[in-house]
């Protein structure tokens, strides 16, 4: 009887023995788990972080696209109003010219008397007045390329 309660106690032993070793073997190996499950999470929270940071930066440029967007329109709009004044003006300047012209060339029988009667044009008024045909046409021709050039401009916007 006492060689088998030895035997069943060394049995034991070894099953006791093996039972540890399990035991070992698993919490090393959940120790390893869990560290890997904490290395992941480090990532994807530093990772997390990162989104954070490029979603605010994205914001951020919204942002700055809309305050392009509307500084650039109040441009086009003043350059708007600046260039319709400026036509504006060139074309009343553009119809006293024709006036003038007019009256130059129907001389002085003309339907309604000048009140301050005007010189008849002697070369220097003649040259004067060719002067100022070539200065209109500068004018005309800076104001179209000036409105064309804008108009460009909003186009590519």
């Amino acid at each position: 009887h006492k060689e088998e309660l030895a035997a069943k106690h060394a049995s034991m032993a070894e099953r006791l023995d093996y039972l540890e070793h399990l035991m070992g073997d698993s919490a090393d190996r959940q120790s390893r788990e869990l560290e890997a499950v904490k290395a992941a999470h480090s990532k994807h929270a530093k990772d997390l972080q990162g989104a954070k940071a490029a979603l605010a930066h994205q914001v951020s440029m919204a942002e700055r696209v809309d305050l392009l967007e509307s500084t650039v329109r109040d441009s086009c709009e003043r350059h708007a109003k600046a260039t319709s004044s400026a036509l504006a003006r060139l074309d009343a300047v553009q119809r006293r010219l024709v006036a003038v012209e007019a009256h130059g060339a129907s001389g002085s029988g003309g339907a309604a008397a000048p009140t301050v009667a005007a010189p008849m044009p002697g070369p220097a008024q003649e040259a004067s007045m060719t002067s100022l045909r070539q200065r209109m046409d500068q004018l005309e021709a800076a104001i179209s390329d000036h409105a064309f050039a804008h108009g460009a401009q909003l186009e590519d916007l």
